[in-house]
C-alpha cells in the first residue's frame, strides 16, 4: 500500500514542469525569477520520505 502511494507520487502529472518558475517585474523595470511559493518537487520529496519512514516504523513493529 504503502509503494503504491510512492508510485503514484512520482507519477505526478505536475512534476513534469516542476522546474518552471515565475517572472516578476519590479517596480524599476526589472526582471526577478522567484520560485513558485507551493514548489511540487519538494513536497513530492517530503511526502516520499514520510511514506519511508511510515514503513521502517510498520516494520520495526512488525519484528517486535
Amino acid at each position: 500500500m504503502l509503494g503504491f502511494a510512492t508510485l503514484l507520487i512520482m507519477l505526478n502529472p505536475r512534476l513534469r514542469n516542476w522546474a518552471n518558475m515565475n517572472a516578476k517585474t519590479e517596480e524599476d523595470g526589472t526582471v526577478v525569477i522567484v520560485r513558485p511559493r507551493f514548489f511540487i518537487l519538494a513536497f513530492s520529496e517530503w511526502l516520499v520520505i514520510f511514506i519511508n519512514l511510515a514503513a521502517q516504523t510498520l516494520l520495526l513493529i512488525a519484528y517486535l
